[in-house]
């Protein structure tokens, strides 16, 4: 199986013996994309407040760097997540072709959408973000970064051939205590901003 790599059409690779990068026979084995249900997805973005895309940035890359043996830093990549999307949504594309799965979306269309939602949110963020309102709004802008993800999401997961995300559905420990952090990190910033209202 040929799997696509970061945007490089000829980043195919052999697979490398132990102790040559990967750290055992089943990582090159392992699935080109990280794979989550569509609806688990769904709800980490918006209870975590669109703070769960650079955890799903970096299980992306990590995911080819794994099974491509290419040589990037994932946790990079998903804090510049902006410079770097349209890379993975083509891959994902790319891959999902050579499983001979049409997708019907356009990658280049879809990283287009996060890219403008991320920069403009962030561009006004600084300004809107001073009263509570503005905050919210900014917000809310922000959590639709959830749609180009789901796009992105459903074809990767029929390109590692688990269609419906089912390996990844279920919500663990781990993923409760990421929710409660990022409640309490944006909590915060509510509060804080609720505290610099201006009193009539």
């Amino acid at each position: 199986m040929a799997w696509g790599s970061d945007g490089v059409d000829d980043a195919y690779r052999a697979p490398q013996a132990d102790g040559e990068g990967h750290e055992d026979e089943s990582e090159v084995e392992e699935a080109p994309f990280y794979v989550v249900s569509i609806p688990k997805l769904v709800i980490l973005q918006l209870v975590t407040l669109d703070t769960y895309q650079l955890y799903w940035f970096y299980k992306q890359w990590r995911a080819q760097r794994r099974a491509l043996g290419i040589d990037i830093i994932p946790w990079a990549r998903a804090l510049f997540s902006v410079f770097f999307v349209g890379r993975l949504f083509k891959a994902i594309d790319r891959q999902a072709r050579d499983e001979d799965y049409r997708p019907t979306w356009n990658p280049g269309v879809q990283a287009g959408i996060y890219i403008a939602v991320v920069i403009g949110s962030n561009l006004v963020g600084p300004f809107a973000s001073r009263s509570l309102p503005g905050l919210f709004a900014v917000t809310v802008i922000r959590l639709t970064t959830v749609l180009p993800l789901i796009a992105a999401q459903k074809v990767a997961n029929v390109a590692s051939d688990d269609v419906d995300g089912r390996s990844n559905a279920g919500f663990d420990a781990g993923s409760v205590l990421v929710v409660l952090f990022c409640w309490a990190f944006w909590g915060l910033r509510f509060f804080l901003a609720a505290l610099a209202e201006p009193v009539y």
